[in-house]
């Protein structure tokens, strides 16, 4: 055989051999991009339905909260003040429960229920009562005036234990005068029927009590 023809042939030898290089290396890449493609469909998958749930549950959410809110409007009707206090002079806690009503945002009733303690040696509670009596010119333990639109009455419940109501109807309410010692003992405004839901709140606070 040739030199030629010998050449020839190695050519076509290295050609064929080239060639199915080529094939091999093809067929490794198509395998290698179809094992891709699942994988790459499967995390485009998961993310589209992580997404999806997300989407869903802030449209229910916003959808809920919407549908359950309702504008607060707070019942300007009544009005709760409470206090606790001390009275040097008379060596007393004070707790005072004061309840109002309004009616079309003017005060209308007040009832403050008062009850004193003493925090010291001493028991001053007789001396306290005599002195809410007389002060305040009632000059005994209960006391109503419809003109004036004023109930009141003061009792020792115990050695240790004296009790104060009183109530004011503010359509009649004129002579604070009667009302103004039993109102600073127990740290509860003066007010008139043109005091709103607002004035008397601001008011009660500003003696220390805390209102609602």
């Amino acid at each position: 055989m040739s030199k030629k023809k010998k050449a020839q042939e190695e050519l076509m030898k290295t050609h064929v051999l080239n060639l199915n290089e080529i094939r091999d290396a093809e067929k490794k890449d198509r395998r290698e991009r179809r094992k891709k493609i699942p994988k790459v469909f499967v995390i485009i998958g998961l993310v589209l339905i992580i997404v999806g749930i997300s989407i869903s549950s802030l449209l229910a959410y916003f959808n809920a909260k919407k549908r359950n809110y309702v504008p607060y409007e707070k019942d300007k009707s009544k009005l709760t003040c409470i206090s606790n206090l001390k009275s040097a002079y008379y060596k007393v806690d004070i707790h005072t429960e004061t309840f109002y009503t309004f009616e079309d945002n003017k005060l209308k009733e007040s009832i403050s229920k008062v009850t004193s303690k003493p925090n010291g040696e001493v028991n001053y509670l007789e001396t306290l009562k005599k002195d809410l009596n007389t002060n305040s010119t009632y000059m005994t333990d209960t006391y109503e005036n419809p003109k004036n639109g004023i109930s009141y009455r003061v009792k020792l419940l115990s050695k240790t234990e004296l009790y104060l109501e009183f109530t004011i109807k503010y359509e009649y309410f004129k002579d604070t005068t009667k009302q103004a010692v039993p109102n600073d003992f127990s740290k509860v405004p003066l007010l008139t029927n043109k005091d709103t839901y607002n004035d008397v709140k601001e008011k009660a606070e500003a003696k220390g009590a805390l209102c609602n």
